[in-house]
């Protein structure tokens, strides 16, 4: 029974500890607007794919063709995107493989990671952001 109890602490403190990374890292993100800079390691020449996380993480951007917006949360160091919706523009080029890159990624339940200005998303691809001001729209 003894043995029971201790392991069930163990794991509520573990839980608890896993919880209060999630609100660490989703209080990093909240009301910041990160700027895709590389792909798979690959450098990104344009500058205006962007996410944004407004109030209750709730997630906007720009693939560096159409606008999206989505719901979020973070789950065990996941960034879990639901709702995601989209203009339809079409793109081509850059623009086109920066988008499918961004969609998927987002869609695969990323692991995240946020350091200083940098946000890395790892999941179907690896993009990494950087930290800037919101854009001008």
């Amino acid at each position: 029974m003894r043995k029971k109890l201790i392991l069930a602490a163990a794991l509520l403190t573990g839980l608890t500890a896993c919880a209060a990374n999630d609100q660490r890292t989703a209080d990093a993100l909240k009301f910041q607007h990160w700027y895709l800079t590389s792909v798979d390691g690959q450098v990104v020449a344009t500058n205006n794919t962007y996410v944004g996380f407004i109030d209750a993480l709730q997630l906007n951007g720009h693939t560096g063709c159409n606008n999206f917006f989505a719901s979020t949360r973070v789950e065990e160091q996941r960034l879990q995107v639901s709702g995601l919706g989209m203009t339809y523009r079409v793109c081509e080029g850059e623009a086109q493989r920066n988008e499918r890159a961004l969609l998927s990624t987002l869609k695969s339940s990323p692991l995240l990671q946020v350091e200083n200005e940098t946000l890395i998303l790892t999941g179907a691809h690896t993009l990494t952001f950087t930290l800037g001001a919101a854009p001008n729209q």
